[in-house]
């Protein structure tokens, strides 16, 4: 990461590097400001992780603010069960495997593309009894912590439909494209009404 930015071209500083989860220091170190290749790398080394920066769970156009409860319940547990699981390090066969299944989790690996997920060994060796795990820590919490739980499992397995596929649906359905369905549910949020299943495109603007 620090030679890319060294190289130029396409990143600044490490700082502009965004994957799902980032490890982040408690404050900026000498060089970091100045866009030193390597600071930000350094400081990590040299002082630990400080805390960690979770990022794109918080996405979703059907929800005002962008995540719901449902998904901060979920993630919550995720955490727990993070903290709590013991864990084998990941081999090379296993994070590509994982990352096949974080491409899915997005964007299919195409743009439109209505794929589903193959069990796979990465499936049935960690993510569902992961799964399990944060069900019985969700069974210790208030209500609807186990419902976020349940909700996952049924979208990952392909029984319950993820954002991703309810925002396809309205884009298909939408006079106007997903502009137009952007600007629909934008128009839902400000205004508190519930977002249907169609919008109807803006007046004169088309599929512009």
């Amino acid at each position: 990461l620090g030679a890319a930015v060294q190289r130029g071209g396409v990143l600044a500083h490490e700082r502009e590097f965004y994957s799902p989860v980032r490890p982040k220091t408690v404050a900026g170190g000498a060089g970091e400001e100045k866009n030193e290749a390597g600071a930000s790398l350094q400081r990590l080394a040299r002082e630990g992780v400080g805390y960690l920066e979770f990022r794109v769970f918080d996405l979703d156009p059907f929800e005002a603010n962008g995540v719901g409860l449902e998904a901060l319940r979920f993630f919550h547990v995720l955490v727990l069960a993070s903290l709590l699981r013991p864990a084998e390090r990941i081999g090379a066969e296993e994070q590509a495997e994982l990352a096949e299944r974080w491409r899915w989790s997005t964007l299919c690996g195409g743009r439109w593309c209505e794929c589903r997920p193959s069990p796979g060994a990465a499936g049935e060796r960690e993510i569902l009894p992961l799964l399990e795990f944060m069900a019985e820590i969700a069974a210790q919490l208030p209500p609807g912590y186990a419902a976020a739980v349940a909700a996952a499992r049924e979208r990952w397995t392909g029984r319950r439909d993820r954002p991703l596929d309810r925002w396809r649906r309205l884009v298909a359905a939408t006079p106007g494209g997903a502009l137009a369905a952007g600007l629909g549910l934008a128009r839902a949020h400000a205004t508190g009404t519930e977002a249907g299943t169609t919008v109807d495109a803006p007046a004169g603007q088309g599929a512009k």
